[in-house]
C-alpha cells in the first residue's frame, strides 16, 4: 500500500537517482563542450546524409543569424540551467531521505527508553 511513508521514500529516492543521471548527462555535455568544433561535425554526418548542412557564411542568412556560437552558448547555458535544478532537486531528495531517518532514529529512541 501507498502510505505516507512509502511516499516519501519513493520521492526521495527518485530524485536522487534522477538527479544523478542528470548529472552524468551534464558531464557527458561538458565533455563535448570542450571539443565543440568535431562534436558540431560529427553531429551533422550521422544525421544528415548530404552535405547541404554546410553553409557559405557569405551567401546563407541562417549562418549569420545562427552562427556556431550561438550553438555553443546554447550548449553551456543549458548545462548551467540543468545543473542548478538538478542540485536543487538533490538537495530536496536528500532533505527528504535525512528528516525520515532523523524521524525513525528519535522514534526508536522513545521507544527504547
Amino acid at each position: 500500500a501507498l502510505d505516507k511513508k512509502n511516499i516519501m521514500n519513493l520521492i526521495s529516492t527518485s530524485l536522487i537517482y534522477s538527479t544523478t543521471i542528470c548529472f552524468l548527462i551534464v558531464i557527458i555535455v561538458t565533455i563535448i563542450t570542450l571539443n565543440f568544433q568535431t562534436f558540431f561535425t560529427e553531429f551533422h554526418h550521422i544525421f544528415f546524409d548530404n552535405d547541404l548542412w554546410l553553409l557559405n557564411p557569405l551567401t546563407e542568412k541562417l549562418v549569420v543569424v545562427f552562427p556556431q556560437k550561438f550553438f555553443y552558448d546554447f550548449i553551456i547555458l543549458t548545462i548551467i540551467i540543468t545543473s542548478i535544478k538538478e542540485t536543487i532537486l538533490l538537495v530536496i531528495g536528500l532533505f527528504i531521505r535525512r528528516s525520515r531517518i532523523t524521524r525513525t532514529l528519535t522514534k526508536n529512541n522513545t521507544r527504547t527508553n
